[in-house]
């Protein structure tokens, strides 16, 4: 890599860190104006994150369940928390 590569590198970093502050900032601004739209936004990530979480727990209890127990009967409440 030569010197003139990273120096490029650097500089759209710096593009790129501006950029977003900016980008931020303006959506920030639109935030505030609608504080509901906002509260839903965040319950739905907060909701959205904890589904994603709890796939692969799920996953791996059922793996572990299975592995005990030999046979697949404990599998039918696992699938009712999918």
């Amino acid at each position: 890599m030569s010197e003139l590569d990273t120096i490029d590198n650097e500089d759209e970093e710096d593009f790129n860190n501006a950029l977003q502050s900016e980008l931020w900032l303006q959506l920030w601004g639109y935030a505030r104006r609608h504080p509901q739209d906002l509260l839903w936004l965040s319950v739905c990530a907060i909701v959205t994150a904890a589904m994603e979480i709890s796939y692969p727990l799920i996953t791996r209890s059922v793996v572990d369940a299975v592995a005990v127990e030999k046979h697949s009967s404990v599998l039918w409440n696992y699938a009712l928390l999918y």
